[in-house]
């Protein structure tokens, strides 16, 4: 199972200095309009489309900037 967020909700969740930090770390990466024959799109939600949570790379230099 996946879940997916937007932006919004994230920095809504942990509040505009954690939410920086977070987004220091991970990627929030758009999903497909069709993720497999008979699959929906996904509704935006405050206008902003969700996404999955990526781990950005190389993370030894990531987690160091953080």
């Amino acid at each position: 199972m996946s879940y997916v967020w937007t932006r919004a909700e994230i920095t809504a969740l942990l509040g505009e200095t954690d939410a920086r930090r977070f987004f220091g770390v991970y990627e929030l990466v758009p999903m497909p309009e069709q993720t497999a024959p008979g699959v929906r799109e996904l509704p935006s939600r405050d206008g902003q489309w969700p996404g999955e949570l990526r781990i950005r790379l190389p993370i030894e230099r990531t987690v160091q900037a953080v």
